[in-house]
């Protein structure tokens, strides 16, 4: 969970003599965009902080008056800007907590324990509503049980609270899939790319636009991926795919072969390359294929051999 603190340490903020540091925290927030507040919270409040002193006001009283004033100011600015002072003690036990919540999560996905993950996360998220990285947990968790809708949900509301990892983005896109609203999946990877060029997002967009009959544009989206990394066998099936889409079957078979040499047990480059036999009247050859992505477990190639 990414959550900043500020430490502030002023006599100002406690009882005399008090030891304990106080920290403004705001999950919401990143390192930066929490240091970048409190510097503008602290300009404000020293700029608008003056007690004149003359006859009645010595300069040492004006001077502790403008600095109460000064912590007034800079209390309600941070505040209104989604900060809360906490004690650094309590808040550091409260991360321990949820690091050792988060390990806990993380172990149960990897084993997918869904009912485990779901019990877990939804600890979290009551126990701090505003921070955003439960939310993609308790998502992903959605996704992995085919509850798609739930899963945006999710995804949008940890979004909204500051999300800004470009893998919120691809699984919310993967859940528009799943449920057939292409163009919001394409916006959403969209959204994606636009944090980080990276292949594996140029290779979802490309399956989005395939779906969507758009194969231009999903053959662009497959060269840059395999322009950014040739090792992915996915990246061959879908430019085979958009080659398939466009009754380019040669040479979509010859895409599904790339997939092929470089993981012969990629069953969807087999089912796609079936199809593309099948196109050209190659029936053998197809039956071969399906019976092939059958045995690596695609159960759509097992119903066609029937």
């Amino acid at each position: 969970m990414k959550i900043s603190y500020l430490f502030i340490a002023t006599a100002l903020l406690c009882s005399s003599g008090c030891a304990n540091q106080n920290v403004w925290v705001n999950p919401s927030k990143n390192d930066s965009e929490a240091q970048k507040d409190f510097s503008e919270c602290k300009y404000d409040s020293q700029k608008s902080s003056f007690v004149p002193y003359g006859n009645v006001t010595s300069p040492i009283s004006a001077g502790v008056q403008e600095g109460f004033q000064n912590v007034t100011l800079m209390n309600e600015c941070m505040r209104s800007r989604g900060y809360n002072l906490i004690n650094k003690y309590e808040w550091d036990a409260k991360i321990a907590s949820n690091k050792q919540s988060s390990d806990e999560f993380n172990l149960a996905m990897k084993e997918k324990n869904y009912d485990k993950s779901m019990i877990i996360i939804n600890i979290m998220i009551a126990q701090n509503p505003n921070a955003y990285d439960p939310y993609h947990g308790r998502g992903n968790v959605y996704y992995f049980t085919n509850k798609y809708s739930e899963a945006i949900t999710d995804y949008n509301k940890a979004i909204s609270l500051g999300c800004k990892s470009p893998k919120v983005f691809v699984f919310k896109a993967q859940a528009f899939i799943e449920l057939g609203e292409y163009d919001v999946a394409i916006q959403s990877m969209n959204d994606a790319l636009a944090i980080k060029s990276d292949p594996m997002f140029y290779n979802m967009r490309a399956y989005a636009l395939n779906k969507k009959g758009e194969y231009d544009k999903a053959m662009d989206d497959c060269n840059r991926a395999i322009a950014l990394d040739t090792t992915k066998p996915n990246f061959f099936k879908n430019r085979g795919l958009a080659y398939h889409g466009k009754l380019e079957f040669e040479k979509a078979i010859e895409q599904f072969n790339k997939s092929i040499s470089i993981d012969p047990a990629y069953y969807y480059a087999y089912a796609g390359r079936g199809e593309a036999y099948l196109k050209i009247g190659k029936l053998e050859n197809a039956t071969s294929d399906f019976k092939k992505a059958c045995e690596l477990g695609d159960k759509d190639s097992c119903s066609k051999l029937k």
